[in-house]
């Protein structure tokens, strides 16, 4: 992957995306890199590469998404079912795969399909393209603001250590925001969400 490829990569998915939408995926880009330059210095073009083509399913309308999955035999969960928004993850990934091909692998891929709502255990990589779509500079949401506040504290890391230090409290403090908000309208946490918790963010105490 090279420099001259990613900016080939950000024109298509321009031509792909509303304007509205370019402009919260070229912001992820951003916090991306500012996390990765800090975490995985080696990966900056495959976290750019995933910044870009997360959102790429995000504007397809939720009977669409649900059609594709179904065709492609792609089991939804009642939180899916009762969240459509979330399933751009799942056909998102599909679509990268199938349009983008030159520009993904199994780690991207990876990282596309569960952005929103994590796996466990989870690589950083895919942990890094969660937190920065969350903590993007233009989400107005009190719960992603408060999250970028409690991230930017990772500019005081004065070693790699403190700085992953840094980096899990603020993902185990997403999740104890975004799990909050799901379990407020579905009926409470699936299995999968409370793994996550369990497994990231049970000793986490916020206030």
């Amino acid at each position: 992957m090279t420099v001259h490829q990613v900016d080939a990569l950000r024109e298509q998915v321009k031509k792909r995306l509303p304007e509205k939408r370019m402009a919260h995926v070229l912001r992820v880009e951003e916090q991306i890199l500012w996390l990765g330059k800090m975490l995985l210095p080696t990966e900056l073009l495959r976290l750019q590469v995933a910044a870009l083509l997360h959102d790429i399913a995000k504007d397809t309308p939720d009977e669409e998404q649900i059609a594709l999955c179904e065709t492609l035999g792609i089991p939804l969960t009642e939180k899916e079912k009762a969240l459509p928004p979330i399933l751009h993850a799942k056909s998102g990934a599909y679509i990268a795969e199938r349009d983008f091909p030159e520009y993904v692998d199994s780690g991207i891929l990876y990282a596309i399909l569960h952005h929103t709502e994590g796996d466990v255990p989870m690589p950083a990589f895919a942990r890094i393209l969660m937190l920065a779509d969350f903590t993007e500079k233009g989400r107005t949401w009190e719960r992603c603001k408060a999250c970028r506040r409690f991230l930017e504290s990772i500019v005081y890391a004065k070693t790699k250590a403190e700085k992953w230090h840094y980096f899990s409290l603020a993902f185990a403090y997403m999740l104890h925001l975004k799990y909050d908000y799901i379990a407020s309208v579905t009926e409470g946490l699936d299995e999968k969400t409370k793994k996550m918790l369990a497994y990231y963010g049970a000793d986490a105490h916020f206030e």
